[in-house]
C-alpha cells in the first residue's frame, strides 16, 4: 500500500489537509505555534501535532510514528468525525451521529441519525481501520457502534440479528455471535 504524508506549517491549510485525509493514503502532521488548536486537529484525524519551535527530536518522533504506524490506535480512538467526500465537497459527520454502515460494493453507505444515507468512497475493511474500536463488524456487510446495540436476537437455524437503538434489526453473523455475544 502506498502511503503519503502531508506536513503543514499552518492551520490555514488544515482544511485542505482534511480533504486529503478523506482519501485513503494521506496522513497529516500539523506544525504550528497555535497550541490551542491541537485538540481540534486531532478531532479531524491528524496523525501528529507539533508546536513551534520545532525540535529535531520531536520532529523525528512524528516521522517515526508515520513510518511505523505507531499512532494509528491513538488517532482512531480520538477521531470524532467521519469525512465523506461527495461531489467535490467534504462533509464532516460526527461519529455519534453514525447509526450504522452498510457495505455497498467497493463503497459504504453511512446511515446517520438524521435519517440520511451517505455514500463513502471506502469499503468496510478500510473504514474499520480508521474508526474507533467501539465500531464493530457484526456481519460481512454491516458495521455498528457497539453501544448502539440494544439486544441480540437468535432466530434459530443459525440466523441472528441485533436490535439497534434506532429500532432497526440488522443482520448478525454466526461467528460474531459466538465471539462477542455468547
Amino acid at each position: 500500500m502506498n502511503r503519503s504524508i502531508i506536513i503543514t506549517l499552518t492551520l490555514l491549510v488544515l482544511s485542505l489537509c482534511l480533504k486529503l485525509n478523506a482519501q485513503e493514503q494521506n496522513q497529516t502532521i500539523v506544525i504550528t505555534a497555535n497550541q490551542d488548536k491541537a485538540a481540534l486537529a486531532f478531532d479531524f484525524g491528524v496523525l501528529d501535532f507539533i508546536t513551534k519551535p520545532i525540535s529535531t527530536k520531536r520532529f523525528k518522533l512524528a516521522i517515526d510514528r508515520f513510518l511505523n504506524d505507531g499512532g494509528s490506535f491513538i488517532q482512531r480512538e480520538k477521531l470524532k468525525y467521519l469525512s465523506i467526500k461527495s461531489a467535490g465537497v467534504v462533509e464532516l459527520i460526527p461519529l455519534e451521529n453514525v447509526e450504522f454502515i452498510k457495505a455497498s460494493g467497493n463503497y459504504s453507505e453511512v446511515y446517520t441519525s438524521e435519517q440520511s444515507c451517505l455514500l463513502h468512497d471506502k469499503n468496510l475493511d478500510k473504514l474499520l481501520k480508521i474508526l474507533p474500536d467501539s465500531f464493530i463488524r457484526i456481519h460481512r456487510s454491516y458495521v455498528v457502534a457497539e453501544h448502539k446495540i440494544i439486544k441480540v436476537i437468535k432466530h434459530g437455524g443459525g440466523k441472528y440479528s441485533v436490535a439497534h437503538t434506532n429500532g432497526k434489526l440488522l443482520p448478525q453473523s454466526r461467528d460474531v455471535y459466538k465471539q462477542k455475544f455468547r
